[in-house]
């Protein structure tokens, strides 16, 4: 009996084991040597191989409808682990496969392979294995042969299946891509095409390194830099025009130190507006100092116009587009000292002529008509002494016309003293009882300039001509023009 079943144990060894005919998943079929195992759903070929092999091969055949292979191994013939297996034909990497082909994976001490099916819908694979031997591609990377390298090198495959070393080279240069199956190369001005993102750009580290934009390497025709901001830079900020203009979308400040300033030269014209029509406009702002808007000449030429500024329109049909010009044109030579007046230019029927003049002496002259001193002021008079006990100045349009109110307890008062700005010579005013108008009829008021800045006013009586003691609470309306 024990000789027969040691028999029937003989035979069944001797049957193929890839011929094993098993139930699907999860269950696999065992292969101890190379061979071709049928492989559908959850019937995979298993392989035990020696340690030592440097590489597995595999080639897998068949019609791969619809399933997902699965390459796994093991280093203790219990646990299993998916294996990173490369395409020889595509050179693509990874643990499945959903296509036919030659796959390679180096053996870092498995003592089992296997492919297993993790999907299926239909389909079947023939999968080969040679055990213990490489492919030849898989072979020239086992076994390399490396020239030498120096500190900075970079390994690079200069051929198909052949590795190099690219050399190091001088600082600031950058490794740049020539392409698929083009050997890389270092360059100090590479071609991106399409974006750099960073947040700082330096022209260098030295006292006169210098930061160059260009638009283009070509002959530039409508060519431009444009600086972006807001979302993905879509609002423009400014532009840089081809025929080296510049474009700001809104100019609002310039500089960040107390000596701020927008320089405009080269005998450039600064526009602002649209021919859209929409407004524009300068501000101007000091914060908690001072600001100013400079205009200034290196001309010293008698007649030289410092600045101007301009008010017209465009759109007329005239070679005169001016309505208003100012002007502030230099009297005399100014090399040592600048003397300069104030001229209001204006249009009329397309011609420009002066029509207000104010001189550096103080003199205003108007066509025909000319102020050569202080005629009115904007600043309201006030009251020296007299007008009663506390008088006041109750309406004001600087010395054009005012109104005073006398004061109380006005016994023995007769006399009110006014204090003006400083006229070139005195100050002629005249006065009246505003009160009502029977005071007007029994009072009369003289005036009489005491020097640049003061005038007295004496009340008298209508009738008799006598100074008279002014009335508490009257009014008196004054009328003040200098000379």
């Amino acid at each position: 009996m024990k000789r027969l079943l040691v028999a029937l144990w003989l035979v069944l060894l001797a049957v193929p084991l890839h011929a094993q005919i098993m139930t699907p998943s999860p269950q696999f079929v065992n292969a101890v040597s190379s061979g071709v195992t049928v492989c559908t759903s959850g019937n995979c070929a298993v392989w035990t191989i020696p340690n030592t092999a440097p590489s597995i091969t595999s080639q897998i055949t068949g019609t791969l409808t619809s399933l997902t292979l699965t390459a796994e191994g093991t280093t203790d013939g219990q646990s299993w682990f998916p294996v990173v297996v490369t395409n020889l034909a595509t050179g693509a990497a990874a643990t499945t496969t959903t296509a036919t082909g030659q796959f390679v994976a180096l053996n870092t001490g498995l003592v089992g392979f296997r492919w297993r099916c993790t999907t299926y819908a239909s389909g079947a694979a023939n999968i080969s294995l040679t055990r213990g031997a490489a492919s030849s591609a898989l072979r020239s990377f086992s076994t390399p042969s490396f020239p030498s390298f120096t500190a900075g090198d970079l390994l690079y495959a200069s051929a198909a299946n052949v590795v190099s070393g690219l050399n190091d080279v001088a600082t600031g240069q950058v490794l740049a891509s020539g392409g698929v199956g083009v050997v890389p190369a270092y360059t100090a001005s590479p071609t991106i095409g399409t974006s750099v993102t960073t947040p700082i750009l330096y022209g260098g580290s030295g006292a006169t390194s210098t930061l160059a934009l260009r638009s283009t390497s070509g002959v530039g025709t409508t060519d431009e830099v444009r600086i972006g901001v807001g979302t993905n830079g879509a609002t423009s900020s400014a532009v840089f025009n081809h025929d080296g203009s510049t474009t700001f979308t809104k100019l609002m400040s310039v500089g960040q130190s107390t000596s701020s300033r927008l320089i405009i030269g080269q005998q450039a014209d600064f526009n602002l507006g649209s021919d859209a029509g929409t407004a524009s406009y300068i501000s101007i702002t000091g914060g908690s100092t001072n600001a100013g808007l400079n205009m200034a000449t290196t001309s010293t030429t008698n007649g030289a116009s410092t600045g101007h500024i301009d008010f017209g329109s465009t759109g007329t049909a005239g070679g005169e587009k001016r309505g208003w010009s100012i002007h502030a044109p230099l009297v005399g030579s100014a090399a040592a000292n600048i003397t300069s007046d104030l001229v209001f230019y204006g249009t009329n029927a397309g011609s420009l002529a002066e029509r207000v003049r104010f001189t550096a002496a103080g003199a205003i002259n108007t066509g025909g008509l000319a102020f050569a001193s202080l005629a009115v002021s904007g600043v309201a008079p006030t009251i020296a002494s007299g007008g009663c006990t506390s008088p006041a100045v109750t309406h004001s349009n600087g010395t054009a016309a005012f109104l005073l109110t006398l004061g109380s307890s006005c016994a023995g008062v007769k006399t009110l003293v006014l204090t003006l700005p400083a006229a070139a010579h005195f100050w002629a005013c005249d006065a009246q009882n505003n009160t009502s108008d029977a005071q007007q009829a029994a009072n009369t008021i003289a005036s009489r300039a005491t020097s640049t800045t003061a005038v007295t006013l004496t009340n008298y009586a209508r009738t008799t001509g006598l100074a008279l003691d002014y009335t508490a609470a009257d009014t008196l309306l004054v009328k003040c023009s200098g000379e």
